[in-house]
This record gives C-alpha cells, sequence and structure tokens, in this order.
C-alpha cells in the first residue's frame, strides 16, 4: 500500500553500495536517507491506521483507478461480490452499477479540479444473493498528486458493508461498562443479530431471564431499547477494529 519512500529507501542504500561518493555528495546522500526513513515511518503507520478502520477506503488517481487501498478494502474485493477490481478500473456485479460508481469518481475528481463542493451521492452495488449492498460514495480531495512534475487530481472512494457483523468482545463490555460476563455475552450476540431467546438457550436460562439482563444493560447504557443499544456500541466498535 504506503510502500513508495520505502522503495526509494532500497534505491538510496543500493546505489551507495555500488558507487563511491565524493564526501559532500555522500553528506547530501545521509541527509535525504534520514528524510526517506522518516517519510517510510509515516507511511508505516497511516497504513496501520488506515487498516484498522471497518470501511473500505480506496484512493483513486485520474482515472478512476484506485493506487491505494485498505485491508477491508482489499477482502471486499477479493470477495467478488459487488465490488472487483478489473483492469480498466473499479468494477460493480451489474454495468449500471458500474456505470454510476465510475460517475461519481469522475464528479468527485471534477470537483478537486474546478474547486467546487458538495455532498457525495451514495451508490448502492447490489450484490447476489440475500446480501444488503454495498454502499459506496467518492470525495474530492485537496491535496494533489505529483508525478514527474504533473499535478494528478485524486479522490478518496469509501466502501461500507451493511451485512458486517458488529464484533464485539464481551470482556471489552465489561471493562467499559460495569456488565457482568452474561451481560456482556446477552449484549454481543443480540449485536451480531441473534434472538434474545436463541441466545438464552445456548447458556442455559430462561428468555425472562434474559430479558432481566438486558433491562439491566439498558439501564448501565443509558439506553432504553436494542436500537438505542445497538448506536451505542456501533460508535464505539464499528468503527475501527479494537483487536
Amino acid at each position: 500500500m504506503f510502500n513508495d519512500a520505502k522503495k526509494l529507501l532500497g534505491e538510496l542504500e543500493s546505489l551507495k553500495s555500488t558507487c563511491s561518493l565524493d564526501p559532500v555528495v555522500a553528506s547530501h546522500f545521509k541527509k535525504i536517507e534520514r528524510l526517506l526513513r522518516a517519510a517510510a515511518q509515516r507511511e508505516f503507520f497511516l497504513g496501520e491506521i488506515l487498516d484498522r478502520i471497518l470501511i473500505g477506503v480506496l484512493i483513486v488517481d485520474d482515472t478512476g483507478k484506485p493506487f491505494i487501498t485498505n485491508q477491508f478494502a482489499d477482502q471486499l474485493m477479493s470477495e467478488e461480490q459487488g465490488l472487483t477490481l478489473a483492469p480498466d478500473g473499479l468494477r460493480a456485479e451489474s454495468a449500471r452499477d458500474t456505470r454510476e460508481l465510475r460517475k461519481q469518481i469522475r464528479a468527485a475528481l471534477s470537483k478537486n479540479e474546478n474547486g467546487s463542493s458538495g455532498s457525495a451521492e451514495i451508490v448502492a452495488l447490489e450484490r447476489t444473493g440475500n446480501a444488503w449492498p454495498l454502499l459506496a460514495w467518492a470525495v474530492p480531495l485537496e491535496r494533489t498528486l505529483t508525478l514527474e512534475d504533473e499535478q494528478i487530481s485524486i479522490a478518496a472512494v469509501f466502501v461500507a458493508d451493511p451485512n458486517r457483523d458488529l464484533a464485539i468482545n464481551p470482556e471489552h463490555l465489561t471493562g467499559l461498562c460495569g456488565l457482568t460476563r452474561v451481560q456482556a455475552h446477552i449484549t454481543s450476540e443480540l449485536l451480531r443479530g441473534d434472538r434474545l431467546d436463541q441466545i438464552a438457550a445456548t447458556i442455559g436460562i430462561s428468555t425472562n431471564t434474559a430479558r432481566g439482563h438486558l433491562k439491566q444493560t439498558f439501564s448501565k447504557t443509558y439506553t432504553d431499547r436494542q436500537l438505542g443499544l445497538y448506536r451505542f456500541f456501533d460508535a464505539l466498535f464499528g468503527v475501527v477494529r479494537t483487536d
């Protein structure tokens, strides 16, 4: 993903090993090497951060082809359901969705070039089967990419997967909200989409007892219904990985 500085650093070290450098030139090489090492570290940390985001992030160039992607985007495209990477750029399952997605990417790149603003339109990328569609939108980025003295407009494409489970480690809930282990287990399973009676049967308690635990969970999380509970924990665990 982010490896330009690392690649240049390798080329620089290779050049140093094969050439005898004048002391003045060597001192300049050392300065360049320090700058490249600092840039490589920044790229590494930025890549680590992007890979923890639970939404697809793709940075596309002026042709609409991605040149930076995070792990979530790579995973979505590898599944080849709703979004894939073709030689000519991003492609949806249907020709209609592909046209609409690329239209939004072109619009974002155009906004970057002419300085206009406006809200992005969300494109639903249909998937086969009973899965909900992926939701994608493109936004312009103020910075441009410089390649061989040429300024290239870039845009960011974000892709959300409504089918993604809200995976929560119950141990996080006991420490964060003071939930008991049973309450944390019930909550984590509810947020994955299981029914309360199913959860109760799994852990060997009655539905009424499970309902009592859920009521206490509402109190501890300042909510009063399951939708509020989902919104509460989605704000905490639905954005970045906590593993």
